[in-house]
């Protein structure tokens, strides 16, 4: 079991009502500082989901006293049910019949007889008429002891008493288990696999599609289920997979399939049938943005897209939820909009709402009207936060870089001290949606640039590629521009400039300090990357010459054509003679992508030069930081950092 999870009574939480809910009013919204325990804060209300029949919402409630699972009666907000669930890194909440919840949680963690910390995932069981919780499925209870992902749910049966999971056997093929959600049993065997198996898709209770990838010959493949017999509909040599197949078409006779439009060089959603493999559409596609991911109806089934954008768009098979969702961008511009759940009519929609005057807000959309159902951070009052504005700029070749920029409510934005924040990934990209990062910095009066530079996610695949064996060179270099961009427009000093970034960011914010020392008066890298070739190596000893990570790695830093030597030139404790600001360095010490030694690196290389460095390590903090204790900590440690070297003159 990942975590111990207690049942609590529905007496004691009787006061937990979703109506009862106020967030925090200011008397001087303008210059009134939001305290470093609320910006680190995790949200008191997130994971919010409603029944399929709309009659109730769950939700995950973390205040000083109590942190779990509620449900309550959707029109009347009464309590129905409560469990505590403690301080685990919860993922979603979903129900199956208005009385079990299933909660996908995550969690790094010791394995008896294995070395290491390792990633974890898995789902509970809350039954809300019994109280009663447990996991689903256990590894070493009827499947292979040792394995970390037991937490994806590919469908249930028709009478919604059992679930079906894919888990390793001890034969280490991968196979797809029937699981019991009433109570605690041992997973019962519908089909097996392969041990290059990553995939299965089921209808009725049979396996009909399954997805497979050797990292041995390089062949990814999907096979589907003919009249008794495995045939290719799918089949392609590659390092690694570029093709996604993630679930049915309503009828079931298709399998979804998301890859590139060479028209368009946008990420777009093809059908590829069962019976012959034959590839129809784009069905969804926009020549501007990506299809990102899939929205899921019932059963593996897909429904509808996100498409990528600083504001991410819907598009569905149902017209009038197309229109709601062009409504709801025409009505509120500025604000963005996500898709949780909804009614199996399609009636009731629950969205969560974040953006301009906005901490973050549950909102449902129903019979044509919108109506609050909680506020997601009730300690930031909505005045207090800033907003993100979208804009571009050219890059010094030409290529123009999407970028946003968000602003202090109390300043006028003219010579502000500035933040650039490149994201991490580096195969990612920044939405406009709240940031606590963000937030900090523009309350205490710093403008925060974030550039989407050459070879981020969401602009294109054209983009996306142009990164490749960039680190260091173009993909820095469009950071470097973003500043005097904004420089030249007079909108920030260019004399009090810091870089802060996180993983891939931290590596950029290393690379800033090293590779452009006159351009920053400080750097904060979090959990960042120092010595590529440090990482490459570990890349390798960890997942083996051959597999896919080091394939990929290899292609989106090296390229094909870069060598030792200039890798060894684009990484920063190499070059941490050329340092001359001050650098904190932030690390958590269980961080499994990327390992804490990249940060050591850099401080002994900066320390032995007697450069400005500090090193703070956060006890058994994850990549992500997940806990508010981990965050404050780290927000404590900026605040000190930044008012010591990039103050804010009034």
């Amino acid at each position: 079991m990942i975590s111990v999870l207690r049942s609590f009574s529905l007496v004691v939480f009787a006061c937990l009502t979703l109506n009862s809910l106020v967030y925090a009013q200011t008397q001087d919204a303008k210059h009134q500082l939001i305290p470093l325990e609320n910006l680190a804060a995790l949200p008191s209300k997130s994971l919010m989901t409603l029944s399929e029949d709309g009659s109730r919402i769950a939700y995950r409630e973390k205040t000083e006293k109590f942190d779990g699972i509620v449900v309550v009666d959707s029109q009347s907000f009464e309590l129905v049910r409560a469990a505590a669930i403690g301080e685990i890194q919860a993922t979603r909440l979903q129900f199956v019949t208005n009385d079990i919840v299933l909660l996908h949680v995550e969690e790094q963690r010791k394995i008896l007889g294995y070395i290491g910390r390792h990633e974890m995932s898995a789902v509970f069981v809350l039954n809300v008429k019994t109280n009663k919780i447990f996991q689903l499925m256990t590894a070493g209870y009827g499947i292979k002891l040792g394995q970390t992902r037991l937490g994806r749910i590919k469908g249930f049966t028709a009478d919604r008493k059992a679930a079906y999971m894919m888990a390793y056997d001890d034969k280490n093929r991968h196979n797809m288990y029937r699981v019991n959600i009433e109570k605690k049993q041992r997973p019962r065997l519908v089909k097996r696999g392969t041990a290059d198996t990553i995939d299965m898709f089921i209808k009725d209770g049979e396996v009909i599609a399954r997805e497979r990838y050797n990292q041995d010959t390089n062949i990814h493949q999907v096979e589907s289920k003919v009249d008794g017999n495995w045939i290719d509909i799918h089949r392609e040599e590659t390092p690694f997979i570029t093709k996604s197949f993630s679930g049915f078409t309503p009828d079931k006779s298709s399998l979804v399939m998301v890859a590139q439009n060479k028209d368009t060089g946008r990420w777009a959603y093809y059908l590829v049938a069962l019976a012959d493999g034959k590839i129809s559409g784009p069905m969804f596609s926009h020549k501007d943005k990506d299809v990102e991911s899939r929205v899921y109806g019932k059963d593996d089934v897909i429904i509808g897209v996100k498409y990528s954008g600083f504001k991410p768009s819907y598009e569905f098979f149902n017209n009038k939820l197309n229109a709601r969702f062009r409504g709801l961008a025409a009505a509120m511009p500025n604000n963005t909009f996500y898709l949780q759940s909804w009614t199996d009519d399609k009636n009731t929609m629950l969205m969560l709402m974040e953006g301009e005057m906005s901490s973050g807000q549950y909102i449902r959309y129903s019979n044509g009207a919108l109506e609050h159902v909680a506020f997601v951070r009730p300690s930031v009052a909505p005045e207090l936060v800033s907003h993100a504005t979208p804009y571009e700029f050219k890059a010094r070749d030409g290529l123009t870089i999407p970028s946003l920029l968000s602003l202090p409510i109390h300043k006028e934005p003219k010579q502000l001290p500035a933040i650039v924040m490149p994201h991490g990934g580096p195969e990612s990209y920044d939405k406009v949606t709240y940031d606590w990062l963000v937030q900090y910095f523009t309350n205490r009066g710093y403008a925060v640039i974030q550039p989407q530079f050459r070879g981020s996610t969401g602009f294109g695949s054209d983009f996306l590629y142009a990164g490749r064996g960039e680190w260091g060179r173009k993909m820095q270099d469009d950071i470097t521009d973003s500043v005097q961009h904004l420089a030249a427009q007079k909108t920030i000093n260019p004399e009090r400039v810091c870089i802060l970034g996180w993983s891939y960011g931290g590596y950029a914010a290393m690379a800033g300090i090293t590779l452009t020392p006159e351009l920053y008066q400080c750097g904060v890298a979090i959990n960042g990357v120092s010595n590529i070739p440090m990482m490459l190596d570990r890349e390798q000893k960890e997942h083996g010459r051959r597999s896919s990570v080091v394939e990929y790695w290899n292609e989106a830093i090296v390229n094909g054509k870069r060598t030792m030597a200039e890798l060894k030139a684009s990484s920063p404790a190499r070059n941490a003679n050329s340092a001359k600001a001050p650098m904190l360095l932030v690390h958590g010490t269980h961080d499994k992508v990327v390992h804490i030694s990249q940060s050591e690196e850099m401080y002994d290389a900066l320390d032995d030069l007697d450069r400005p460095v500090k090193m703070v390590k956060i006890s058994k903090g994850d990549h992500n930081l997940y806990t508010a204790e981990h965050r404050l900590k780290l927000l404590k440690e900026v605040d000190a950092f930044i008012r010591q070297h990039l103050p804010v003159r009034d």
